[in-house]
């Protein structure tokens, strides 16, 4: 007599299954690491492409009109304040074309200032509205939300005809939004326009050379002028996260209505900025207080110039033409009449016309340092420990300097 034997399947104990799954998470936890890791290189590859192609458009610019793009500010140079041909207007606006951005080119009113509301001809948009268009290019995949946006900034008390689209703008302290108006598109790269002089030899001795960058807003600049050598002078760096504070990989504040940096839209030629450097102390909660030029006594030694902030906050003053006091920034130095040098009086917050030239620094979301192009298109990954005067040496046009940098 033959018995059947009924073979039954065992499955998974508790103990067993608690087992794999736990060697399942531990796997995880080691590959999460390596594949954020695998995205954020990717991300910084991009971001790179993306620096790179500015570099080719301003050399497209310069092959068509012999001379590198140079936004323009009130007052930077000898032209009186109240003429009317002195309108603010960005490089990157100028770059439009070589970057496959035409059709915002041909209906920008150069003859207008960026935020200015008056269309170049019947039925086109008005400057105001074309610095709204967010241009991928000018956004690193690495840094915080695209979409954010700068201000208005409407100055009241400018002598400049300007036309804004609603009463609401007249004002830069009620714009639509409460007391700010987030408006236009930002850019997280920038022309390095110079090196502030106060870091000189005459100065705070941070730095061996100061002055002029590639694409000072003071005057084109042409390659004969880039006398360190293309290969060896900075034109766009990453300045990240604007108009929004960052302090050292967290963001400063509660938001732009009190915390917020002068500049960030790609229109916006106080997007560019001098190399001024900062100082970190820790703050309370993990927080960090940034100090800048002039602040304390003995003064600052803004030794840091990469990484550590991407920009002074305006501590919601009313843009342009408020700053934090000058406790923090040195005391004001505003001529009467223009000067042929406005250079020798560069410093943070002492320009002509407050809050013409950004208050942003070089500030990057990758890890270790930030992108930077250079005059013969490579892009370089300089570090953040980086000292403020070997970084200055890649700043400078023609210094004769040779950089040092950390491998």
């Amino acid at each position: 007599m033959k018995r059947s034997i009924a073979l039954k399947s065992r499955g998974f104990t508790l103990v067993e299954l608690l087992v794999v799954i736990a060697i399942i998470g531990v796997l995880a936890g080691l590959l999460l690491p390596a594949v954020q890791q695998a995205r954020e290189a990717g991300r910084r590859m991009s971001c790179g492409n993306n620096i790179r192609q500015l570099m080719l458009a301003a050399e497209m610019f310069s092959g068509t009109y012999r001379k590198y793009p140079s936004g323009v500010h009130p007052r930077v140079s000898i032209v009186p304040l109240n003429a009317a041909a002195v309108v603010q207007v960005s490089a990157l606006t100028l770059m439009l074309p070589y970057l496959e951005q035409n059709s915002i080119y041909n209906n920008y009113n150069q003859k207008r200032d960026w935020f200015d509301a008056t269309p170049l001809a019947a039925g086109s948009q008005s400057n105001f509205s074309l610095a709204d268009n967010r241009i991928p290019l000018l956004n690193c995949p690495s840094s915080v939300d695209p979409n954010r946006r700068d201000g208005n900034p409407a100055d009241p008390g400018s002598t400049i005809p300007r036309v804004y689209p609603t009463a609401a703008f007249v004002n830069a302290g009620s714009p639509a939004n409460g007391n700010w108006s987030e408006q236009f598109a930002v850019t997280d790269y920038s022309a390095t326009l110079g090196v502030n002089p106060r870091l000189g030899p005459t100065g705070l001795n941070l730095v061996d050379e100061t002055g002029h960058g590639a694409l000072s807003q003071f005057a084109s600049a042409r390659d004969a002028d880039i006398r360190d050598g293309l290969s060896n002078t900075i034109f766009f760096a990453e300045s990240a996260g604007r108009p929004n504070v960052y302090n050292k990989g967290r963001r400063s504040g509660s938001g732009l209505l009190t915390n917020r940096t002068s500049g960030g839209a790609w229109a916006n030629p106080a997007s560019d900025f001098w190399v001024d450097g900062s100082s970190l102390t820790p703050g309370p909660n993990g927080s960090w207080i940034v100090s800048f030029l002039g602040a304390g006594s003995p003064a600052t030694s803004p030794s840091c110039a990469i990484n550590c902030t991407n920009g002074q906050d305006i501590q919601g003053a009313a843009y342009p033409t408020g700053y934090p006091s000058t406790a923090s920034i040195g005391a004001p130095i505003v001529p009467a009449t223009p000067n042929p040098d406005p250079l020798s009086l560069r410093s943070r917050g002492t320009h002509y016309v407050p809050g013409t030239v950004g208050t942003s620094e070089v500030y990057s979301f990758h890890t270790g340092g930030a992108n930077f192009v250079f005059g013969d298109g490579s892009v370089k990954f300089i570090s953040e420990q980086t000292s403020i005067r070997e970084f200055a040496k890649l700043v400078t046009r023609d210094g004769g300097e040779q950089a040092e940098l950390p491998d």
